[in-house]
């Protein structure tokens, strides 16, 4: 009863606080990924195994060496952030706000000529900290309930869902898991189609198959980056009646995104210096495509009732979702990010076997994405000239 008490309130918190880990402006206590959920998981490993130092983890072997090493890192840069906001605000702050990121990128060695650099550099590391924390939550959480110390999350799966509709996996504790070690190692494919198929029954992927693809990462190579199969995967997942969002920011957590299209690695923790965005480049690009397909699905009819309407007549859907994935990828590059990721777009769409026709309107589409904004917010839609 502890530990469900303990994960609502944590849930409730995120919600609170913003559910989402790249926040711009994150609060280092509260937000998700944060200090209270480093405490909340001792909270919930010490009620758990009774423990009477975090170290007993390691030894009792719940967790590796290493799982514990880099959460030990993520939290204790974490509360070096917190104190420096402490002192630079000298007050309580817990809200890392544009106003104090250069001072205390500084302040803890990120130097850099160009302020902005020298804040990406910080910020990039706070990002991949906070990313540790909740990869470390979702690891332990499957712990817990593999020792029957919480329920299992319900799943029909357990019920109708036969081994031959899962490609090769298997229905674990209501999460999909691999049947062997070596799946990955043999079939590196499989990394893939492991997101595509729990995207498909909406289910959770078990946390040993999510650390087995984080040891597999190397597999993806050049070779894999043009393997049909894997390019067809891809853009299955994209594509689905299913939402992508959540799936690729999974595939994005554990570092299978960035390695599979390698310029979305770049723009990973990226943030932006305006006041028109609120999350960094890489999850506002996901956020967008969670938007785009709740158009397509007629959740915001009431919003925006003509794209809602012209959605469903578009010819080639697969080029606006491939253009509205690659509109940002180019950014934080020396230049216009718009001309640069029309080349971007343009690789991907070629690498992902599009006509000539529908590589060139990817191309086109990304590079005056903020033409398109531009009008939309800045000019007189019902003025002839601007039509």
């Amino acid at each position: 009863e502890f530990i469900e008490a303990k994960l609502a309130e944590r849930d409730k918190r995120h919600l609170h606080f913003g559910d989402s880990r790249y926040m711009l402006e994150p609060n280092v206590k509260e937000g998700k990924g944060g200090l209270r959920d480093a405490h909340t998981l001792w909270w919930l490993a010490r009620a758990a195994y009774s423990l009477s130092r975090n170290s007993e983890l390691v030894e009792r072997e719940l967790v590796s060496r290493e799982e514990y090493k880099a959460f030990e890192q993520a939290q204790t840069f974490l509360c070096q952030v917190r104190a420096h906001l402490h002192y630079i605000a000298e007050r309580m702050e817990n809200r890392l706000t544009f106003d104090y990121q250069h001072r205390i990128a500084v302040a803890m060695g990120f130097n850099h000529p160009s302020v902005n650099r020298a804040i990406e550099r910080f910020m990039r590391r706070y990002f991949a900290a906070v990313r540790t924390i909740g990869s470390s939550t979702r690891v332990f959480c499957a712990l817990l309930e593999d020792s029957k110390k919480r329920k299992p999350r319900i799943s029909l799966a357990n019920l109708w869902y036969m081994p031959w509709n899962l490609s090769g996996f298997k229905i674990d504790g209501g999460r999909l898991n691999i049947r062997s070690e070596d799946t990955f190692a043999e079939e590196p494919v499989m990394m893939l189609e492991l997101f595509r198929v729990a995207q498909l029954y909406d289910l959770q992927i078990h946390p040993q198959a999510l650390q087995l693809i984080s040891h597999n990462l190397h597999q993806i190579d050049h070779d894999f980056l043009r393997n049909q199969r894997a390019n067809d995967i891809f853009l299955e997942i994209l594509l689905s009646e299913k939402s992508a969002e959540n799936i690729l920011r999974l595939m994005s957590d554990v570092g299978v995104l960035g390695r599979f299209i390698r310029d979305f690695e770049r723009i990973i923790g990226q943030t932006q210096f305006n006041m028109y965005h609120v999350y960094t480049v890489d999850e506002h690009t996901l956020i967008a495509i969670g938007i785009l397909h709740s158009i397509e699905n007629g959740k915001m009819k009431q919003e925006l009732p003509l794209a809602s309407d012209v959605v469903n007549r578009i010819r080639l859907r697969r080029v606006l979702y491939v253009a509205m994935f690659c509109h940002d990828l180019a950014k934080g590059r020396d230049g216009d990010h718009s001309i640069l990721g029309e080349k971007v777009g343009i690789k991907l769409a070629t690498r992902l076997g599009f006509s000539q026709e529908e590589i060139q309107t990817v191309g086109w589409l990304v590079r005056h994405h903020l033409l398109f904004s531009n009008i939309a917010t800045k000019r007189d839609l019902n003025d002839p000239k601007t039509i």
